[in-house]
């Protein structure tokens, strides 16, 4: 039904879950729960996913038993404001973390954008830039035995197994 709770009304229920059904307000604030437990759902998966959901499951047995007495709606009514609250808070944590991964990854590539820039000014005019190994992110070549490949960190800088290398010359990016 469109004023009821996000479950079915007709099937077998508990107690709390029939005081639900017969009210409307609690039935608006289970819609509002499901909406924000559904919403970090999506953006769940794997041990976080199934972590909520444990976690839901536990909070409706403890909704369920704590609720059982003569105050019902009110202590289900108090119940789904702080699950509600607690979900939110975990979601806007979730949101937050999804954004700075984004700015992390975008500044990741602004600077790989300025190295292949600076790889095509030191190069114009050569005829070919030939990577001195397609498995790598870069490869260069510069003093006497700095002819290997390395990989561009997420600051611009090139690091190799010895270390940043900052005394070689670009000559390809490869494997891009």
């Amino acid at each position: 039904m469109a004023g009821g709770p996000s479950f079915n009304c007709s099937a077998n229920l508990e107690q709390v879950e029939q005081a639900i059904c017969a009210d409307a307000s609690l039935s608006g604030k289970d819609r509002d729960l499901n909406e924000v437990y559904s919403d970090l759902r999506r953006s769940l998966s794997g041990n976080e996913r199934q972590s909520l959901v444990d976690s839901q499951r536990a909070w409706i047995q403890r909704r369920n038993d704590d609720c059982s007495g003569s105050s019902k709606a009110s202590c289900i009514g108090d119940a789904y404001v702080a699950r509600i609250k607690e979900l939110q808070e975990e979601k806007n944590a979730k949101e937050g973390e999804d954004a700075q991964l984004a700015k992390a990854l975008a500044e990741q590539e602004r600077n790989k954008q300025k190295i292949r820039q600076q790889i095509e000014q030191d190069n114009a005019g050569q005829e070919s830039i030939m990577p001195v190994n397609r498995d790598c992110q870069l490869c260069w070549s510069g003093q006497e035995g700095c002819n290997e490949a390395g990989t561009l960190g997420p600051d611009g800088t090139i690091t190799t197994q010895a270390g940043t290398a900052e005394c070689c010359h670009v000559i390809g990016l490869c494997g891009n």
